[in-house]
C-alpha cells in the first residue's frame, strides 16, 4: 500500500512539473509564432499587390462570405489599389487557408496558399506555383479546366481554391467595388 501511494505521488509530481514546463513553453513560443504568422501574411500581401500599404477593411461576412476571416485594403498613395482577402476553403482533408488578392478593376492579383492538411503529393500541389500562379491576372468567375487547370488527382482541393477565388470576386462585386470612387 505504501509503495502504491509513493508511486502515485511521484506520478502526480511528474505530471505537475511536465504541465508547468509545457505551459511555460507555450507562453514563450505563442507570441513568437503569432508574430511569424503576421509577418508571413504581410509578406504575402506585398507579393500580391506590390508597393501597396495595407489596412483592415470593413465588410459584411454573413452568408456566402462566412468563410472570409479578414480583408486588407491595399493603398498606393491615396488610391485603393485592391484588397487581400483571407479565406478558409474546404478541401479534401479540411480547411485550406488562402489569401486572395483582387485588384481595384476586379481582376485577381493572385493567390497564396497558407496552412492546409491536403494529401502530400496530390492535394498539397495547390501550394505550388504551377497551380496558384494560374490565378494571377485572371478575371472571375472562373471554371475548373476551362480557365484553371486542376491538379491531377486533386479535383476537390483544386475546386476548393477555385471556389474561394470566385467567392472573393463575389465579395468584390457586392461590397468592395462600392468603396472605389465614382468614375
Amino acid at each position: 500500500m505504501n509503495s502504491t501511494l509513493n508511486l502515485v505521488l511521484k506520478l502526480v509530481v511528474i505530471c505537475v512539473v511536465a504541465g508547468f514546463c509545457l505551459g511555460l513553453t507555450y507562453s514563450v513560443t505563442d507570441p513568437i509564432i503569432e508574430q511569424l504568422q503576421i509577418d508571413q501574411a504581410n509578406e504575402n500581401y506585398r507579393a500580391l499587390i506590390p508597393g501597396a500599404d495595407f489596412r483592415d477593411a470593413v465588410y459584411d461576412g454573413a452568408g456566402i462570405y462566412s468563410r472570409i476571416t479578414s480583408v486588407q485594403e491595399a493603398f498606393k498613395g491615396d488610391e485603393i489599389a485592391g484588397w487581400c482577402v483571407n479565406i478558409k476553403a474546404t478541401g479534401y482533408k479540411g480547411d485550406i487557408n488562402l489569401i486572395v488578392g483582387v485588384l481595384a478593376d476586379g481582376a485577381l492579383a493572385g493567390i497564396r496558399v497558407g496552412a492546409h492538411e491536403e494529401t502530400a503529393g496530390l492535394g498539397s500541389k495547390i501550394a505550388e506555383p504551377a497551380f496558384y500562379e494560374q490565378f494571377a491576372n485572371s478575371q472571375p468567375p472562373l471554371t475548373l479546366n476551362q480557365h484553371i487547370d486542376a491538379v491531377t488527382g486533386a479535383t476537390i482541393s483544386s475546386n476548393a481554391v477555385l471556389n474561394a477565388a470566385n467567392t472573393v470576386h463575389a465579395l468584390y462585386e457586392d461590397q468592395l467595388s462600392r468603396l472605389l470612387p465614382a468614375a
